[in-house]
Formats: structure tokens, sequence, C-alpha cells
């Protein structure tokens, strides 16, 4: 059995919040087929994309404080 986490990410950033949870649902989506699969998987969307501000439809992290919380994830992941 393979020990490798996969990192799957994809392009998020945007003005619209539409177009923000098309690509969450696009990568979430995406995950769980490789889960389906047998891979072990990290979507850094699909985990942080809920964490947002409900009346403004931005994330509760900075950019700055995005990458911190991330680079603990793609620390760990091997692929």
């Amino acid at each position: 059995i393979s020990r490798d986490i996969y990192y799957i990410s994809v392009p998020y950033s945007d003005p619209s919040f539409a177009l923000r949870k098309q690509r969450f649902e696009y990568v979430t989506k995406f995950s769980s087929i490789l889960i389906a699969g047998g891979l072990r998987v990290y979507s850094p969307i699909t985990h942080s994309h809920p964490m947002v501000d409900h009346k403004t439809g931005n994330h509760i992290l900075s950019h700055q404080g995005w990458l911190e919380f991330e680079g603990a994830f793609m620390s760990i992941c091997s692929r």
C-alpha cells in the first residue's frame, strides 16, 4: 500500500464567489474520484472553501495566512 499523499489543487482566487464555488465543486468531485480509486489525497480548496465569511463571500484567512496554514499540509504531501 502506497503511503503517498497527493496534494490536489486548482486555480481558485477570483473576485467572483460563483466562480470560486464552481472551482471548489470541480476539485472536490475530482478528489473524490481519486479517493474512490484508492489514492490518498488532500485538496486545500475542498478543505478550506467552506471557511468563508458568509456575509462577504471572502475567505476568513488573508493570502499570507492561507499560505502559512497550507504550508503545514504541503510539507507532508509527497506528490
